[in-house]
C-alpha cells in the first residue's frame, strides 16, 4: 500500500504595518474523526525599517503649584527590526525638559527606553508646550507628544494637600 502526499501551494505572511496579527490555517485530511486540522497563528508585523511608538499620546500635568516640580514617565518603543537613532529631543519652552545623559541615543529592534518628562512651570494659567523627537523612524521622522499643566495658586485653607502628584 502506498501513500500519496500532496502539498499545496506555499503560503506567507507579509504584514504591511506593525500590528499584531491573528489568523489561522485550516489543514483537511481524509481522517474519519476530524475533517480538518487547525492551526492558530499569532504575532507581529514589524517593518524593515525603524518605527517609533510612545506609551502615551499626550501628556497631562493636571493642576500643578508654581515652581512646584513634577514627572510623567513616557516609553518610546521601536517597534521595526532596523535600529532606530534618535537624534535629539526638544520642548518650545523651558517649563518641560528631560534629565537624561545623551543628546542622541540609538534604540534597539522592538526595544524600549523610558524618561521622566519633567515640568517647572514659572507661571500662572494653562501651560501647553510640545515634545519633538527627531530619529531616522520610517514612520516619523519629526515624532510629537502634546504637553499640558494648569497652574493654579496654592490653596492656602488649613488641611488642604500641599504635595499631592
Amino acid at each position: 500500500m502506498s501513500s500519496q502526499i500532496r502539498w499545496g501551494r506555499s503560503r506567507s505572511l507579509s504584514p504591511a504595518d506593525p500590528v499584531y496579527y491573528k489568523d489561522s490555517v485550516f489543514i483537511y485530511h481524509n481522517d474519519i474523526n476530524f475533517a480538518y486540522s487547525k492551526v492558530k497563528l499569532n504575532g507581529r508585523g514589524i517593518f524593515v525599517g525603524p518605527v517609533i511608538s510612545s506609551s502615551v499620546s499626550d501628556i497631562n500635568y493636571g493642576n500643578k503649584r508654581i515652581r512646584s516640580t513634577g514627572y510623567r514617565e513616557i516609553s518610546f518603543e521601536n517597534l521595526g527590526s532596523a535600529e532606530l537613532d534618535v537624534d535629539s529631543i526638544r520642548f518650545d519652552t523651558e517649563t518641560f525638559y528631560l534629565v537624561k545623559p545623551n543628546d542622541d541615543f540609538t534604540i534597539d529592534s522592538v526595544g524600549i527606553v523610558t524618561f521622566r518628562v519633567w515640568a517647572n512651570p514659572l507661571s500662572y494659567g494653562l501651560l501647553q508646550d510640545t515634545l519633538r523627537v527627531y530619529s531616522n523612524a520610517s514612520n516619523s521622522t519629526h515624532y510629537k507628544i502634546p504637553l499640558a499643566a494648569n497652574v493654579i495658586p496654592m490653596d492656602s485653607v488649613l488641611g488642604a494637600k500641599m504635595w499631592k502628584g
